[in-house]
């Protein structure tokens, strides 16, 4: 645990040579060094040879840098106005973090970045970007989108149901003709059907087409940041190892802007969460969300400080009668301005609105109501094991939650079977400084939902 704080921390001096951001809230470790408005690069190289002197002399005490750390060094070494100046040295920086991608890969996994490596990134067999999403769709439905892509990087709209990586590699897993035959044969590719779903992994999809993929995280290829199984829309896989690292910088400096939408409940449960009105100040009752409100969330997610920003930008009224006002549903905008694992998810959970058919953070267990909720990821794991929900509503029970759901959305979820979707959605991501900026539509099972909705 200590070993990881000290990592944050150096990476954070680090980031701090990189030039300025457009991050830094306040709210977590690598918020207290304020990067300069120059990057200073020949400083993190020394702070990177520091650490491999001190590692060297006791590995116990001092760790070695990581892929962020060599990152971050990179990303400073090539700013405009010293790129060709260290030249050399982003060379040296590029070959190490290739040299720690294979260190950290098991056998086989190492013998394919090799191959991959020796072919030079070659990649699409000749396709352009319409050919890869055609091909993409016939095997994984019409929500599988390629929504920009350069000779560095793909930035794809994910299905709902569809891993990121499998982190270890599974015959369900695994691609054959076979399969894709049984695949475009299946009615789940519309995600209606009834058939076994081919578990296949969003960088395998890729792998299969073939899109040439960065080979700096060994069991993810192309991945510096990921979307849950039941989440959909835009995630960027770098290309070129190059990028790669300008890409994990970029992330950790958060120069990455990322806008997810949420449909949730009208009624809403206030949990006591800090939740700030337009005004920045006081706590805004969340049974009060009606169009157009704006607030910032803030609670904590795995035990560290989390902060996200949202707008209500539509209502489904469902039919409410005048004695009633309360909406049917409200689809949320929400930006993250700190990147944790669930976060959308926790914090609009917290916010009394949790996301409809989240399996983790919208069924409330009655038995353990008075329960601490849990604050580190050791005891969200634990609870995870034992199959009880992580997060429990107070003041709730499983009739009242039942109650908010609207049977087109109830009638989703018992149909779901192993799809694991349910209403996230990553609408747009943007670094402007890559030249990244794509808008994600929506799911056809979202769309279908809300004109049923629309139309009560």
């Amino acid at each position: 645990k200590n070993r990881g704080r000290l990592a944050a921390m150096i990476n954070a001096i680090i980031a701090s040579c990189c030039g300025s951001t457009s991050g830094g809230n306040g709210n977590d470790k690598n918020d207290n060094i304020q990067p300069s408005s120059d990057s200073h690069p020949q400083i993190a190289l020394d702070i990177l040879s520091i650490m491999d002197e001190m590692h060297s002399m006791d590995s116990e005490v001092m760790i070695a840098p990581d892929i962020v750390s060599l990152s971050l060094v990179y990303y400073s070494l090539q700013q405009q106005n010293t790129q060709e100046l260290y030249e050399s040295e982003s060379r040296d920086i590029l070959e190490r973090a290739q040299r720690l991608a294979k260190k950290m890969a098991g056998s086989q996994r190492r013998k394919a970045l090799a191959a991959e490596r020796r072919r030079g990134g070659s990649s699409n067999n000749g396709m352009d970007s319409g050919e890869v999403e055609r091909k993409l769709q016939s095997l994984y439905g019409p929500d599988m989108r390629v929504l920009q892509e350069t000779e560095d990087v793909i930035v794809i709209s994910k299905p709902s149901g569809m891993v990121t990586y499998h982190t270890k590699k599974t015959t369900a897993g695994t691609i054959s003709k076979k399969k894709k035959k049984k695949r475009r044969d299946n009615s789940d590719v519309d995600g209606k059907g009834g058939g076994k779903r081919m578990d296949i992994s969003l960088v395998d999809a890729l792998l299969d087409v073939p899109v040439a993929l960065s080979t700096l995280n060994p069991t993810a290829r192309g991945v510096v940041h990921r979307l849950d199984r039941g989440t959909s829309g835009s995630i960027v896989m770098a290309k070129t190892d190059e990028v790669h690292l300008k890409l994990v910088a970029s992330f950790f400096l958060r120069k990455a802007k990322k806008n997810y939408l949420a449909m949730v409940p009208g009624c809403g449960i206030n949990n006591g969460m800090n939740v700030a009105g337009d005004d920045g100040v006081g706590n805004l009752d969340s049974k009060q969300l009606t169009m157009g409100i704006t607030g910032i969330m803030e609670g904590p997610v795995d035990g560290r400080p989390a902060r996200s920003s949202y707008e209500v930008v539509k209502v489904f009224e469902g039919g409410q009668q005048p004695q009633q006002p309360t909406p049917e549903a409200l689809l949320l905008k929400v930006e993250t301005l700190t990147g944790r694992k669930h976060q959308v998810r926790v914090h609009c959970a917290s916010l009394g609105h949790p996301i409809f058919l989240d399996p983790l953070y919208y069924s409330p267990s009655s038995e353990s109501q008075a329960e601490e909720k849990p604050t580190t990821r050791g005891e969200r794991k634990k609870m995870q094991k034992k199959k009880r929900p992580p997060f429990v509503m107070n003041n709730a029970d499983e009739s009242s939650v039942a109650s908010m759901v609207p049977k087109e959305i109830s009638d989703l979820g018992n149909s779901n079977g192993q799809q694991e979707r349910f209403f996230l959605h990553a609408a747009s991501l943007s670094i402007p400084e890559l030249d990244i900026s794509v808008d994600a539509p929506l799911p056809t099972w979202w769309v279908e939902t809300m004109d049923q909705l629309d139309n009560k």
